[in-house]
C-alpha cells in the first residue's frame, strides 16, 4: 500500500501502458481518476479497478484541449479533495503513429497532432495541476517520454520531435517547482507490447519482419508473444 490515501490522475488510462498503471496504482491504495478519450474501456477499467475492491474513476478527457485538463484536475480534486499524482501518459492515436514519417514526408497535420497530444497535453494538464499541488506542498508529476527521446529512431521524426520535448518540459519543471516539494519525472520505455503496438505491427507490409527489428534493437529482446497490456 505504497499509495494509500494519496489520489492519482492518470491520462491516456483507457489502455496499454495507461492501464496497467491505474491498476497498480490502485493496487498500492490510491483512489485512481482514469482520463481518456476512449470512455467505453476507461469506464471498463474504473469499473474492473472498482470490482477488485479499489477506488477509481473516468473522466472523459481530450488532453489536447485547453477546457479539458482543468475539468480533470477539478473532478479529482472535488470528489477526493486533493490531487498527489499527475501521469501524464495520453499518447497519440494510433493513425497519427501510422503517418509519422520522415520530414521531407510529413504531413503537417500529423506533426500537429503529435505535438497537440504528446508535448502541448502534458503542459495543459501540468499548468492545471501545479496550483493543486503548490498549495499542498506536495506532489508527483510523471511524464511518459521514450527512448527516441534519447536516441533517435529514423521515420518517426514527429514522435521523436514531440518525446524531446517532453525530456526538456521534465528538466525545467523538476527546477521550478521543487522548492514546493514536488517532483517531476519522465520515464523512457523503448517497446511496451500494448494493443496500440501490437497492431500496428499487424498492419506493416511484413510483420514478421517488423517484429524481427523489435527484437534486433531491443538488447534483451522485445518478447511479442507476451500478453498485451
Amino acid at each position: 500500500m505504497l499509495l494509500s490515501d494519496r489520489v492519482a490522475l492518470i491520462t491516456g488510462a483507457a489502455s496499454g501502458i495507461g492501464k496497467a498503471s491505474a491498476r497498480l496504482f490502485a493496487r498500492e491504495g490510491a483512489r485512481v481518476l482514469l482520463a481518456d478519450l476512449d470512455a467505453v474501456n476507461g469506464r471498463a477499467v474504473a469499473a474492473e479497478i472498482s470490482a477488485a475492491g479499489g477506488t477509481a474513476q473516468f473522466v472523459a478527457t481530450d488532453v489536447s484541449k485547453a477546457a479539458d485538463a482543468p475539468r480533470a484536475v477539478d473532478t479529482a480534486v472535488r470528489v477526493w479533495g486533493r490531487l498527489d499524482i499527475l501521469y501524464n501518459n495520453a499518447a497519440p492515436t494510433r493513425l497519427c503513429n501510422e503517418r509519422d514519417r520522415a520530414v521531407h514526408e510529413l504531413d503537417e497535420a500529423v506533426w500537429d497532432t503529435m505535438i497537440d497530444v504528446a508535448l502541448k497535453g502534458g503542459f495543459l494538464m501540468s499548468k492545471h495541476a501545479l496550483p493543486v499541488m503548490m498549495r499542498q506542498q506536495r506532489g508527483v508529476i510523471l511524464n511518459t517520454a521514450t527512448i527516441n527521446a534519447l536516441v533517435a529512431e529514423p521515420g518517426v521524426d514527429s514522435y521523436t520531435a514531440a518525446k524531446g520535448g517532453v525530456v526538456a518540459l521534465t528538466r525545467s519543471m523538476a527546477l521550478n517547482y521543487g522548492k514546493y516539494g514536488i517532483r517531476v519525472n519522465a520515464v523512457c520505455p523503448a517497446g511496451v507490447w500494448t494493443p496500440m503496438l501490437r497492431q500496428w505491427c499487424s498492419e506493416q507490409p511484413d510483420p514478421a519482419s517488423t517484429v524481427r527489428y523489435l527484437n534486433e534493437i531491443h538488447p534483451l529482446g522485445y518478447c511479442p508473444d507476451g500478453d498485451a497490456i
